[in-house]
């Protein structure tokens, strides 16, 4: 042990040992033989890997130092077994490339230690999961221990092509994760638990080709996820970014959805989505964020929404979201509208966008999940239905009601859109198959309402005595007065959705 090679990658974790792992096609001028120097066949080669943290690990003297692995292939057949005070570089992601072998079906990277450890850095290198070779595994698992391994780096790391996920962290705090590119895995790119974590001008994308998975999954909280680029393709069927945790921050990044999913999607407390770029796909994402019924005091504030989304640009069926000053989704806009002597009402464009329908999932039973909501809410106050499968029958019926009351018992179910009241429409995809009393909610908000306008007078009002705002729909408010004031009247207004 306690040969060192310089550079590019000559810093070793608290001064301990350094190895050397030479692959068996490597080009350059490395080691052939010696004291802590590893080569490889090309078969296995993740057993001189594992030989190399072992003996580091047992013989250095701060029980941690640097594992430098060589240009070429290196062929993983097992899970690398990482630990704490170690650092593993490679010479590039284009040059050091470790592939899974075929039907290997394991995670490449693991932790299963029952202790905690601290300080693991993966850094220059290319993780290949060979999924047409492969069922199952994962780049980078950190969550096979009862144990936590903390202070986690990952950087320059590309992990692409694995049957499950690139990155899954589940343990500990203090993730530093920049400058990786995440790409083609079939479930999730990355998935985070902990805290107090960073992912940094990374490129994660086209992942989730199995469906129902995530280009990013933040499970954890206090997580700052900043200048990063998120991204789709027509194979990718899952969300771009899903926050299921609290007080974690998205600011400055790029997220592209080109699928009919959210390009965010909020489930946590307490987050903030600020100042980042939320384009609409070519295949028409549903969302540019949506908020579900379990996101409560979140803050959606200085984003862009480029394109048209299928449903909305934002759907908030949570409570106490803060949603102001994004461009593309207008929440507040004023000006001064001019009641002309002679006329007692004006109608004023307020420009504020319009709330969907929103339908949340299953939210009682787990059942057949085939629902879609849709049509235009007429109502002057925001309405909440809840829709139960009452029989399990050839076709199946349901029940509904509207604010906890009236509402309509064992209507038939058609297999296309039926309206319930003031517009609200439910598609059931299947006419049998349910599961009776699951059942959904429909969230059906008005958009504005009478106590999201502040009008004022600036001037003489002439003879009329008072005035009163009427007639909102989701484009217009109008101002009425008492009486025709005989003079033209300025009136400043303010409209914000609250």
């Amino acid at each position: 042990m306690g040969i060192h090679v310089g550079a590019p990658n000559d810093d070793i974790i608290d001064g301990g040992s350094t190895a050397v792992v030479v692959a068996s096609d490597a080009k350059g001028r490395w080691p052939t033989a010696g004291n802590g120097v590893y080569i490889c066949d090309g078969t296995a080669d993740n057993v001189q890997i594992q030989a190399a943290i072992d003996d580091i690990i047992a013989n250095s003297p701060t029980e941690g130092g640097t594992i430098i692995l060589s240009e070429g292939n290196f062929i993983i057949a097992a899970t690398i077994i990482v630990d704490g005070q170690l650092a593993i570089k490679g010479q590039g992601i284009q040059a050091t490339i470790l592939k899974l072998a075929n039907s290997a079906n394991v995670d490449m990277w693991g932790y299963n230690k029952s202790t905690n450890d601290f300080e693991f850095h993966l850094e220059y290198m290319t993780l290949h999961g060979n999924k047409a070779n492969n069922t199952s595994g994962s780049g980078v698992n950190i969550d096979t221990g009862t144990g936590t391994l903390q202070d986690i780096h990952l950087n320059y790391v590309f992990p692409q092509l694995f049957a499950k996920s690139g990155f899954i962290i589940s343990s500990g705090w203090g993730l530093v994760m920049e400058n990786c590119i995440v790409e083609l895995c079939d479930e999730v790119g990355v998935e985070l638990l902990g805290a107090n974590g960073r992912v940094v001008n990374c490129k994660i994308g086209s992942n989730s080709a199995d469906g129902g998975f995530y280009n990013l999954w933040i499970r954890g909280q206090e997580f700052m996820v900043i200048g990063n680029q998120f991204f789709s393709s027509a194979s990718n069927i899952g969300e771009g970014v899903r926050i299921s945790g609290n007080r974690n921050v998205l600011v400055g990044n790029d997220i592209y959805n080109s699928l009919a999913q959210e390009c965010i999607f909020v489930a946590g407390d307490d987050n903030i989505i600020d100042s980042n770029m939320i384009y609409d796909g070519s295949l028409d994402s549903a969302y540019g964020v949506k908020l579900n019924s379990q996101a409560d005091g979140n803050r959606v504030t200085n984003n862009k929404f480029v394109g048209t989304f299928s449903v909305s640009a934002v759907e908030d069926l949570g409570t106490n979201n803060v949603i102001r000053h994004n461009t593309g989704w207008v929440t507040e806009k004023g000006g001064v509208a001019t009641l002309v002597s002679g006329q007692t009402t004006i109608a004023v464009n307020h420009g504020l966008s319009d709330y969907p329908v929103g339908l949340s999932s299953i939210t009682t039973g787990s059942g057949l999940d085939d629902t879609t909501s849709s049509g235009t809410h007429t109502g002057g106050t925001d309405d909440t239905y809840v829709v139960t499968i009452a029989t399990s029958a050839a076709p199946d019926t349901f029940d509904w009601t509207v604010n906890g009351g009236g509402g309509a018992n064992g209507v038939a179910i058609t297999g296309s859109a039926q309206t319930l009241s003031n517009g609200v429409k439910i598609t059931f995809a299947a006419t049998t198959g349910h599961t009776v009393a699951d059942a959904w909610t429909i969230v059906a908000p008005v958009t504005p309402e009478a106590k999201d306008f502040v009008v004022t007078p600036i001037e003489s009002w002439g003879s009329a005595t008072k005035f009163w705002v009427t007639t909102i729909t989701s484009t217009q408010f109008t101002i009425t007065v008492d009486q025709d004031p005989g003079q033209d009247v300025d009136f400043a207004w303010k409209a914000m959705i609250f």
